[in-house]
């Protein structure tokens, strides 16, 4: 054969060897990412539907807690859907313990955003559905602004609707 002839399988047989290579390393890079859905109003509706997301992987529950409370801030990423928490809002503090969680959010919470005008509680509820959909493992979630009880929640605080989850 001649020389002309070898240079399109070289081609092919390089560029294959390239594709499985990096195939291979998306392989083993991905294994460091978890699937969470994330709850977010509806445009039309207002009722919450539920946006995939891959996250990185935390060492801890309240790491992954956390950034998932974190990625709820930052707001939906459709476009049908609507951001139910200002970006001003921080997560402070994430503790767990005995399958009871306390998650505390800033101030910025009760201020509600342009974007959406729905009450605090419909807030707090939206980012429970989040946080309760990806961890089964909870058995109460406390929800704490300022490291609060929000006003009107009584000594238990608020009772979460796990019905959306089912």
């Amino acid at each position: 054969m001649q020389p002309r002839e070898w240079k399109p399988l070289l081609i092919t047989t390089g560029l294959f060897l390239v594709i499985l290579g990096v195939s291979a390393l998306l392989f083993v890079v991905g294994a460091n990412w978890k699937r969470r859905v994330l709850f977010f109003p509806d445009l039309e509706s207002g009722q919450l539907a539920g946006e995939t997301r891959f996250l990185p992987r935390r060492a801890t529950l309240e790491e992954r807690i956390r950034l998932l409370a974190e990625e709820a801030v930052l707001g939906p990423s459709l476009p049908m859907l609507r951001r139910y928490m200002p970006k001003e809002l921080e997560v402070q503090s994430v503790m767990v313990r005995q399958g009871v969680a306390y998650v505390s959010v800033s101030r910025h919470l009760l201020q509600g955003t342009e974007q959406y005008r729905g009450t605090a509680e419909e807030a707090l509820q939206a980012l429970a559905n989040t946080i309760l959909y990806n961890f089964h493992r909870l058995r109460r979630l406390y929800l704490l602004v300022d490291g609060q009880l929000p006003s009107g929640a009584g000594e238990e605080g608020f009772r979460f609707d796990m019905k959306a989850l089912r």
